[in-house]
């Protein structure tokens, strides 16, 4: 968190350091036809969303983080499940096929247990 309370910098920060995790997991597992895309969305939530959430427990998030966090993630879910932009699926739809829930409800529900583990 920078000094006047922004978490412009860390959002900036979790999702370039996401991005390189992603690339270099494209480089080695996601781009195998082999590898089951049950198995490759597992890998993604367990390696690429813990670095890109890493540290939400504490976040006051504002309209253009959630944005900017739920573009990254839209966007490398249509990465490992091969959707091109031009195919026009909703963004309920991609989150239907991956079997995932959005970024606000998974940074809400992490919150939540922080909560929980405090009190």
């Amino acid at each position: 968190m920078s000094c006047d309370g922004s978490l412009d910098r860390e959002i900036n920060i979790r999702i370039s350091k996401a991005s390189q995790v992603l690339g270099r997991l494209h480089n080695r597992a996601l781009n195998e036809h082999n590898i089951r895309l049950s198995m490759k969305l597992k890998v993604y939530n367990a390696v690429v969303l813990t670095s890109l959430l890493y540290g939400c427990e504490m976040w006051t998030l504002y309209c253009r983080h959630l944005k900017k966090l739920e573009l990254f993630f839209i966007r490398a879910l249509h990465s490992i499940l091969g959707i091109k932009w031009q195919d026009r699926i909703t963004n309920l739809k991609v989150l239907d096929k991956a079997k995932s829930t959005s970024i606000e409800a998974t940074i809400i529900k992490t919150q939540l247990c922080w909560v929980g583990h405090v009190i």
